[in-house]
């Protein structure tokens, strides 16, 4: 098992006050299990990621990695942990000026020392730069190595976002919402990618989706968030229309609730 995820909440405090995004949530990934997050907006499916790739820790309950703790690693067991697990996030968070090569070399900067990141600026190996190319032709932009990132469409800068994660070869792959903003054609392209990288090195693939059709063609298990905790978990092969609709049922979009 992957990740072990034991009642865990997670609040925020604010002018207003407490805001509750997570509500005792428990959830378990096995290693190398395809999993698609699926929810309204708001229902605390980026919450739950970035507690995955330890950018936030909860406020209760435990988050387990490979069956330690989370919550009471060092810093430097941390930094480890987050080595080995890559998020594709909304935004690329690309550098635009630099070229589509440099950008995938990016990728590497967290498991470089401050001297190969340094001497990566200024002359990279020839093996990190094969290594980038490698993953730049599995995600089809081997002819665009030297153009700025900038010039590229949506669809290919997504591309690219998932080149650079998959340089710094995680064990775990996490992509939220990668194609939100894409047209079907290019969805169904960017999905079918994630497959293939995730195949390629036995990887753990975590998904988050507003497509609920997405998410029963390309993953064999779906996971519903409703009010920050699980309120779907299910075998896409047996899920029916009618607990979808169930799970969908309340037209109101769920709002992270307030605690008083």
């Amino acid at each position: 098992m992957v990740y072990l995820l034991d009642k865990v909440w997670k609040e925020y405090r604010g002018r207003a006050g407490v805001t509750r995004a997570l509500d005792g949530l428990s959830l378990s990934v096995e290693r190398g299990e395809r999993l698609a997050l699926v929810g309204r907006s708001g229902a605390g499916k980026t919450t739950l990621f970035r507690l995955l790739n330890a950018t936030l820790r909860p406020t209760r309950g435990r988050v387990l990695f490979d069956e330690r703790d989370v919550g009471q690693m060092s810093s430097r067991e941390l930094r480890a942990m987050r080595r080995r697990v890559g998020t594709v996030y909304q935004q690329h968070y690309l550098v635009p000026s630099l070229s589509v090569l440099d950008n995938a070399l990016c990728g590497g900067l967290g498991r470089w020392s401050l001297w190969q990141t340094a001497r990566s600026v200024l002359r990279p190996e020839r093996a990190d730069v094969e290594e980038a190319e490698h993953f730049l032709e599995l995600v089809g932009l081997k002819d665009k190595l030297r153009e700025r990132a900038d010039t590229l469409s949506g669809g290919q800068q997504q591309r690219l976002a998932v080149a650079r994660v998959l340089m710094q070869n995680p064990e775990v792959i996490l992509a939220d919402e990668p194609v939100a903003s894409l047209d079907p054609g290019l969805a169904d392209s960017v999905m079918n990618l994630l497959h293939e990288v995730a195949d390629e090195g036995r990887r753990t693939l975590v998904v988050a989706l507003h497509n609920v059709e997405l998410a029963l063609g390309y993953f064999p298990r779906v996971v519903g968030l409703r009010g920050g905790a699980v309120a779907l978990d299910a075998k896409a092969s047996g899920l029916t229309r009618e607990a979808l609709a169930e799970f969908y049922a309340d037209e109101k979009a769920w709002q992270q609730t307030p605690v008083t």
